[in-house]
Formats: structure tokens, sequence, C-alpha cells
């Protein structure tokens, strides 16, 4: 239910129409080339059907927690506004609907931040070396099951990224990137990853895995995916750039961080 249905206060809607041109993104397109749509990041807020309109027991924060907390403070700035609106989104991940269907999981990351990770400033390698290590590792010879074999050994840390992933699967049961080949335009397009269009030359990879027993899997919500985030849909579903709609994706989710022994493929370089 969107904002439109609760009763505001004129001050409260003041507060929210800053709000939303706080957040306006001008420039973000949702299809390459094609027509503005600077106010993405509120309408996603606003019409995402896990976010409830008033506070309800055992759901994420509702708008009207949001709005509360834009005024909970004596900074009025538009930079305030946003941190505030922020720690309302960090306070709030992994709270969208569980998910418990899910099996083996696809994963696009920048082969940079993997390095970035991977690289122990303790070690004799430098940075650029562990990049180089890192390149060796996924170009190893032999057949896929030697690779991953070896990249589980090698990969030392403990999780593969800092943060939460966001990964996605095919729905059916099928390895996600059979069901979709990893060619980088296809990946970008179906997936909906328009951030990364920007800079042809970021290095990408890709890797397939399953989850710890522990770890569950959630569908993100706007408060997941932030302020800043014009690129995510609450759909449920990755929605390709092409405008060809939700129906061309794949469900998708977010989760705690996994590492190598989670890998069911190999982390494999984004063909051109």
């Amino acid at each position: 239910m969107p904002f439109k249905d609760l009763t505001l206060a004129p001050a409260d809607q003041t507060l929210l129409d800053r709000f939303a041109a706080a957040v306006r993104l001008p420039d973000y397109r949702p299809v390459p080339g094609g027509p503005a749509a600077p106010d993405q990041v509120f309408d996603n807020i606003d019409r995402d059907p896990q976010i409830p309109d008033e506070a309800d027991a055992g759901r994420p924060a509702s708008r009207r927690d949001l709005l509360e907390t834009l005024g909970g403070t004596e900074d009025d700035s538009e930079a305030g506004l946003i941190a505030r609106g922020k720690s309302l989104c960090y306070s709030q991940v992994q709270k969208g609907t569980r998910k418990d269907d899910v099996t083996v999981l696809g994963h696009v990351h920048e082969l940079d931040k993997l390095a970035g990770w991977l690289h122990d400033s303790a070690s004799v390698l430098s940075l650029a070396e562990t990049k180089t290590f890192l390149r060796d590792l996924l170009r190893m010879p032999g057949d896929e099951s030697a690779r991953l074999e070896e990249q589980k050994t090698s990969l030392a840390k403990n999780t593969l990224t800092r943060y939460q992933l966001w990964s996605f699967s095919t729905g059916d049961g099928r390895e996600p990137f059979v069901a979709l080949e990893p060619r980088r335009p296809l990946l970008l397009n179906r997936l909906g990853l328009g951030h990364l269009l920007a800079d042809p030359m970021v290095e990408l990879v890709v890797w397939s895995h399953t989850l710890p027993d522990g770890v569950p899997a959630h569908q993100p919500t706007a408060w997941d995916a932030g302020l800043e985030n014009p690129w995510w849909r609450p759909t449920g579903r990755t929605e390709p750039l092409d405008g060809s709609g939700k129906e061309s994706g794949f469900p998708e989710v977010i989760h705690n961080p996994i590492g190598p022994q989670d890998l069911a493929t190999p982390i494999t370089e984004v063909e051109p």
C-alpha cells in the first residue's frame, strides 16, 4: 500500500515530500538510453508489498516507521534526512519473506572486490599479486570439478565477501548458469545489473553456491536495497534492463556471506 493511503498531518506530508526530493536520482534510466526515472528509489519504497503502511509485528519496518525516523532529530537538513533514512534501512536488512525453497543460487561479483577481500594484509602477496593469483586460479587447466576443488582448497578466507549477498535462483532447480549463459550482456540484462553498465572494463566473475546450515535466504525489501540502488524492483524477481518485465527475470534473494566450501560450481570469469 502506498504512502497516499496513510493519513498524514501537513507537517508529515512536507517531511515526506522533502525526503522524496532528497533521494531523487536525476540521471537514472531503467532502460539505457530510455526516459529518466529520477524517483525510482522513492517509488520502490512506496510500492513494495512487503512493507506495511503501519507497524505490523513480524513484518519489516512500516512506511509510518520511516516517517517517524525521518522526524526524530533536530538535524533538518537533506543530509540529515538521508542519514536517518539509511539508519532505518541498515536496521531492517533481511526482514523480508523467508525463502526456504532455494537450492543452488547464482551470484555475480566484481573481480576487484573479490581480490580485495581475499587479500590478506599479513600475506607476502601484494593486492595486485593477489589479483593475479586469483586470475590464475580461475583459469586453471582441467575440468570443472578439479577447478572447484582447487578453489575450495586455495581460497582460505572464511567468507568470499564482506557483506550480505544478493543472489538468484532459477525457480525450477536448474543450476543458475546453465539456465542463464554467463555472457556479460545477457547477465547484466536478465539480472537487472544496470549499475555495472557504466564501465565495460570492470571484470566480473560468477559462481553458484548453496547455503550452509543456519543461513536463511530472504526476499529483499526496499530497506535492503537502500537509498542509492534504483536498479532493484519490489517484485521478488530480477527485472531485465530491456523492459521485458519480471517474467523474464529470476527469483531474487538476499543472505549472509558464504565461504569457499559452499561453492557448487567454480568461480568463473564472465565472458564478453
